[in-house]
């Protein structure tokens, strides 16, 4: 003969524990914001000081402002969207984006710009990776400068 060892669970018991689980799950995913979603969502106060440095640098954070909200919650039908046969689908623009912003920062490392091969990256990979460049850019003072001349 079996012994039944488990009780059936007091439906109040199930809410509470369910609601628990769902505030712990939202609770994490919004302490788990990176870094760039919190310099880029809004502008950096000015810099105490101006140089060409400090002045490309404030134009990288302007642009990747830009870029995060323009960027921020597109979906698919968005990305394919083209307005002519002639240009390019919204993707494509932010795969342009990303070369671009891999060449801002190229000269920083030390290297010349040898292509990103970002076939195989999501749009979010695409746009994480686009921020990150021109953050990193933004803090380099050999890309400011580059930018500067």
């Amino acid at each position: 003969m079996a012994v039944n060892w488990i009780k059936p669970i007091n439906p109040l018991m199930k809410a509470i524990f369910l609601l628990a689980l769902l505030a712990s799950t939202l609770l994490l995913s919004s302490a788990q914001e990176s870094d760039i979603d919190k310099k880029y969502n809004s502008i950096a106060a000015y810099p105490e000081s101006y140089s060409a440095e400090t002045v490309a640098a404030r134009m990288i954070d302007g642009l990747a402002f830009r870029y995060y909200w323009a960027t921020e919650g597109l979906r698919t039908e968005d990305l394919e969207y083209k307005p002519s046969a002639e240009a390019r689908t919204s993707l494509e623009t932010i795969d342009y984006i990303l070369s671009l912003s891999a060449i801002v920062l190229a000269p920083s490392k030390g290297n010349a710009y040898s292509g990103i091969d970002y076939d195989d990256m999501t749009f979010v990979e695409k746009r994480a990776a686009s921020l990150d460049c021109l953050e990193t850019a933004s803090e380099e003072p050999a890309a400011t400068l580059f930018i500067a001349i």
